[in-house]
């Protein structure tokens, strides 16, 4: 584009005058408004692109107006990387062992408890993962059905002796501490002790 301007004589020279000096008529190229380059905002920064070793996440801004006209230049840098803080690939993490094989049950007959453990190999190196898992289980064991016996409390001392010279007895009881139930061994007859005592003539 150009534009043009132009001047006329208001007095040509005369009787010896000076001419007049210069063009009447003039042109030039029109000079547009400057327009600077505009970038965008960082975008955020992006995950990293693995979970361990070298990872790097990365993050970039677009231009969304090139520069015209002699405008200020678009810059360079139009995306940015970065080093992630992870662990390295090679970090022990904690290791259990596998579980052993279940205890005896703590009751013979009935319902009880059994259990099993399993132990720590190593622990974790830093930036490993730590130990989240259960060392020891428990669980209900079930044996055939209890049956319980009679049971006697102890015997009570001797009595006296029946006689004081001759033959006599003496006797002694004890009393059922627990009736058996069905299953259970039954109590013996015997509820009362005999012993017998003979006085010899001298």
């Amino acid at each position: 584009m150009q534009r043009e301007r132009q001047r006329h004589f208001q007095q040509p020279a005369r009787l010896g005058g000076l001419p007049c000096m210069g063009p009447l008529h003039q042109t030039e190229t029109c000079q547009p408004a400057a327009v600077d380059c505009v970038v965008s905002d960082w975008t955020d920064w992006d995950e990293c692109d693995q979970s361990c070793g070298a990872a790097q996440a990365r993050r970039e801004r677009a231009i969304t107006q090139f520069p015209k006209h002699g405008g200020k230049l678009c810059p360079t840098d139009l995306k940015q990387m970065k080093a992630c803080s992870v662990p390295n690939c090679d970090v022990k993490d904690c290791q259990v062992s596998g579980w052993l094989e279940w205890g005896a049950c703590s009751t013979s007959c009935g319902k009880g408890h059994q259990s099993r453990q399993r132990s720590v190999l190593n622990l974790r190196e830093p930036g490993g993962y730590g130990c989240f898992f259960s060392v020891a289980e428990n669980r209900v064991c079930s044996n055939p059905v209890c049956s319980q016996d009679c049971a006697w409390h102890d015997w009570q001392s001797w009595s006296e002796c029946s006689l004081s010279c001759g033959g006599g007895l003496k006797t002694r009881t004890r009393q059922i501490k627990s009736m058996p139930d069905s299953m259970g061994k039954h109590c013996e007859q015997k509820e009362r002790g005999w012993t017998g005592m003979i006085w010899d003539d001298l």
